[in-house]
Order: structure tokens, then C-alpha cells, then sequence
């Protein structure tokens, strides 16, 4: 991620850059930006697939160089790379973006207990575990 204190411009800017490299048929867990900020995200190397999902709304497409997304306020992207890999430059209207993850050890879902979990989902206690043990 190129920020304010890796290159002073950008915080003259009010952007943030990050450059995200996947391998052939690799998945990036879907991210949020945890604050108000837009996302544009450039194709720059590559195809792959990229969903986009918010409240109301979810966009699942084919994406390929040379490609713009924009990835409204508040919305989780994710992304999958397709045989010849997937590099996209993303534009966060941000200096200091928190980016959260919605799977893995870092994700955001790792702090709620089982039960606020299986509550705020609406989930048996059997599909809560498996989720977390798939995470």
C-alpha cells in the first residue's frame, strides 16, 4: 500500500494506492474499507472475477485488463483470478484507509463470540463452528 508516509503527494491527494498482485486462480478474501471512501479499481494485468456486495446489492463479474470498477462506500469486494493471474491498482479516496478483512485470522467476525455470531446471522451454533473452521 503506497500512503502518505511511503510518498508525501498522496497526502495532498487525500488518496491512498494499493497494488494487489493475485496468482493464476488465486482468491483474495473479501475486504471493506471501515470508514466513508470510495474505491476505484484499475485492471491492470490479467482477468479474473471480481463481486462486489452491500446491503441491498450484489455484483459478480468478469473483469479484465484495461477494466474501471467502482466500489461504492461501505461494500465488501472480493476477488478470483483466472488462469494468467489478476493485478489491479486500487484508488481509495483515503489517506489512512482501515481495510478489514471478512475472513481469515484478522477478520472483523473473529472478535464476535458464537453467540452474537449465530444471533447477527441468523445460524445454528453447528453452522457458526463450521464457518469458523473453514476460515
Amino acid at each position: 500500500m503506497v500512503t502518505e508516509s511511503t510518498f508525501p503527494f498522496i497526502g495532498q491527494t487525500g488518496l491512498t494506492a494499493v497494488l494487489e498482485k493475485l496468482d493464476a486462480n488465486a482468491i483474495r478474501s473479501p475486504v471493506y474499507i471501515a470508514e466513508p471512501s470510495d474505491q476505484l479499481i484499475s485492471v491492470a494485468k490479467g482477468s479474473g472475477k471480481i463481486q462486489i456486495v452491500g446491503l441491498s446489492s450484489k455484483i459478480d463479474e468478469e473483469v479484465k485488463m484495461g477494466q474501471l470498477i467502482l466500489v461504492p462506500r461501505y461494500f465488501a469486494v472480493g476477488k478470483i483470478a483466472g488462469e494468467e493471474g489478476l493485478e489491479c491498482i486500487s484508488m481509495i479516496t483515503a489517506t489512512h484507509p482501515l481495510v478489514e478483512e471478512l475472513a481469515g485470522k484478522t477478520s472483523v467476525l473473529e472478535a464476535l463470540s458464537p453467540e452474537v455470531f449465530q444471533v447477527s446471522f441468523n445460524v445454528t451454533a453447528e453452522f457458526e463452528k463450521l464457518f469458523r473452521s473453514k476460515a
